[in-house]
């Protein structure tokens, strides 16, 4: 059966939950060690980004000694649209040697 291929954006928006020990987990050693997340926003940010891929919170880089209730999705909505079918994926011939057989 025949394969086609879209290119889709996928949109979501959420509202967090955090509680105040995850953005004050946040200092200058912190962001040494993991990432340089300077505003309470992008700390915001990284962890709903991580919680709207299905990660637990307490499975983060630098949150791990947190509770896993520490930061939740408490609304959340996704909006999809597929803006464009692509061509099919072409594959790709093995090379083939001087001689004509076919390369390692």
């Amino acid at each position: 059966m025949a394969k086609r291929r879209f290119q889709v954006e996928v949109t979501v928006r959420a509202t967090l939950e955090l509680d105040d020990a995850v953005l004050q987990q946040v200092d200058d050693a912190w962001r040494r060690q993991f990432y340089p997340l300077v505003t309470n926003e992008e700390v915001a940010g990284h962890v709903g980004c991580a919680l709207v891929r299905g990660w637990s919170f307490d499975q983060l880089d630098g949150f791990r000694n947190l509770p896993a209730n520490a930061a939740r999705i408490v609304e959340e909505s996704l909006d999809t649209e597929a803006t464009e079918e692509l061509p099919p994926k072409r594959s790709h011939a093995r090379l083939r040697g001087k001689n004509g057989a076919a390369g390692a």
